[in-house]
């Protein structure tokens, strides 16, 4: 049996499109100068945990977060592709409210992924690791 491991699941910074209330998705927009600053923060707070591995989605917002949190640590950053985020399909870059009238629901919008699926590819990287710290830099939503 292998021994628990302690991971930390971090949203990656603000974005331009965070800001203004749209669907990010597979979207690649960079962190603003808030995510930045949030970004720097975060890894002052995580570098007393003292992380053994860094994963993160090959989305630029996630992999700018981990690469600030890996320097910071001294931990190399590893893409884990299952960790990037939702598919939005057509409705990426729309606002998610407008999404939510039209449909009831970002989740009720045809064409994005199943929150299912997601679920499966985070849970599936999750099993695979037995470092004692892990780090992912993931988006918790969009």
């Amino acid at each position: 049996m292998r021994s628990a491991g302690r991971v930390f699941l971090v949203r990656h910074g603000r974005t331009v499109l965070n800001a203004e209330g749209r669907l990010r998705g597979l979207a690649d927009p960079p962190l603003d100068d808030e995510g930045r600053a949030e970004v720097a923060a975060l890894a002052e707070v995580l570098a007393a945990e003292r992380p053994r591995r860094i994963l993160s989605s090959p989305l630029q917002r996630a992999v700018s977060t981990a690469e600030a949190i890996g320097e910071r640590v001294g931990v190399r950053v590893e893409i884990e592709p299952r960790l990037t985020d939702r598919d939005y399909g057509e409705w990426t870059g729309m606002p998610r409210d407008e999404v939510i009238g039209l449909h009831g629901s970002v989740d009720a919008a045809p064409g994005v992924e199943d929150g299912d699926g997601i679920t499966r590819r985070v849970r599936e990287v999750l099993d695979e690791q037995d470092d004692r710290w892990i780090v992912v830099a993931v988006d918790r939503k969009s």
